[in-house]
C-alpha cells in the first residue's frame, strides 16, 4: 500500500482526471489507481469531458499511424524504381500469396521452394535476423510422420530453429471420412510470419502500388 500516492490519486480523480494520466503522473500502475478510485463517482460533465478527450486521443493516434504507413509506402515506391529484379520478384510473390493485413506480414504455402524464395527475399532486402520470424505448421496426421518431423522439415528448409516454431494446427481426419486422402500435402502448409512488421509490409505495399502504377491501391491498408 502506498498511502501518499493513494490519497493523491483520489484527489486527482475527483477533479475528473483520467486514470491513465493519474498513473503516469504518479508513476504507478493504472490497475492500482483503478482500485483506489473505484468508489469515486464522476459528474456527468466530467464523464463527458473524459469521453471527448479519449476520442480526440484515439483520432490523433490513428492519424499518426496513417502518416507513418504513408511514409513507409513512399519509401517502397522509391525502392521499386531501382529495378532490382530480386526485389521486384519478392514483391510480386507477396502480392500474389501474402497476407494483406496492414500491420502484419505473413505468407502461407505448401511449396518449400516458394517459401525459401520468400524468406531469402526478407533476409536480403530487409536484413532480418532469425528471431524476427515465426513458423506455424497446418497439417494432417494421416501420413505416417509425426508433427515433430513435419515441423523439423520446415525449419530446416527455412534455415530456422525450434525457437521459431509456434503451436501447430493439426487436422485429424478419420479413415472413414470422405476427406481422408493419404499423402495429400505430406508436410502440410507452412505459415511464415514476420514479427514487428508494419514498416516492412507497408514498404512492400508501396512498391506494389508503384510497380503496377496503381496510385493509392493500398490506401486503406
Amino acid at each position: 500500500m502506498k498511502p501518499i500516492e493513494k490519497n493523491q490519486a483520489r484527489a486527482m480523480r475527483k477533479t475528473g482526471m483520467a486514470i491513465k494520466i493519474i498513473a503516469e503522473q504518479l508513476n504507478i500502475s493504472p490497475g492500482s489507481v483503478s482500485r483506489w478510485v473505484a468508489d469515486i463517482e464522476l459528474t456527468e460533465i466530467q464523464k463527458s469531458k473524459l469521453k471527448s478527450n479519449s476520442l480526440k486521443g484515439a483520432l490523433k493516434r490513428k492519424e499518426y499511424a496513417e502518416e507513418k504507413r504513408k511514409k513507409y509506402q513512399q519509401n517502397g515506391a522509391k525502392l521499386i524504381l531501382q529495378k532490382n529484379p530480386d526485389y521486384i520478384a519478392g514483391c510480386m510473390l507477396y502480392w500474389a500469396e501474402g497476407d494483406k493485413k496492414k500491420n502484419q506480414l505473413g505468407l502461407s504455402n505448401s511449396d518449400p521452394y516458394l517459401m525459401k524464395i520468400f524468406i531469402n527475399f526478407m533476409r536480403k532486402n530487409f536484413n532480418l535476423p532469425n528471431d524476427r520470424f515465426s513458423v506455424t505448421v497446418h497439417c494432417y496426421t494421416n501420413n505416417g510422420i509425426t508433427i515433430e518431423e513435419i515441423q523439423s522439415y520446415w525449419i530446416k528448409t527455412l534455415l530456422l530453429s525450434k525457437d521459431n516454431l509456434k503451436k501447430p494446427l493439426v487436422n485429424q481426419v478419420p479413415k472413414s471420412s470422405k476427406l481422408y486422402k493419404k499423402n495429400k500435402l505430406l508436410y502440410g502448409v507452412c505459415h511464415l510470419k514476420v514479427l514487428r512488421s508494419t514498416e516492412i509490409v507497408q514498404t512492400i505495399f508501396g512498391s506494389i502500388s508503384q510497380y503496377g502504377n496503381m496510385k493509392d491501391y493500398f490506401v486503406l491498408h
